[in-house]
């Protein structure tokens, strides 16, 4: 593989990874509106956030790890 090739790879890489990142953070933003939105608005707020909350944090942390980020 010459060099633009490789390059023209991880262009390609760049973008399915951001595109990738750009979902799964909309996903994640519009669980934890769920979660603060049941916080105001009912009794079982407090269970319906701590649910969505330990979801998101566990799909982070999944990612990072995936990412070798510590």
């Amino acid at each position: 593989m010459n060099d633009k090739e490789k390059i023209v790879h991880l262009t390609h890489e760049i973008e399915r990874i951001h595109g990738r990142m750009r979902h799964l953070y909309a996903d994640w933003a519009e669980l934890l509106d769920t979660g603060v939105s049941a916080l105001c608005k009912s009794d079982r707020g407090r269970e319906v956030m701590l649910d969505r909350a330990t979801w998101v944090l566990d799909k982070l942390r999944a990612e990072m790890a995936a990412l070798n980020v510590n």
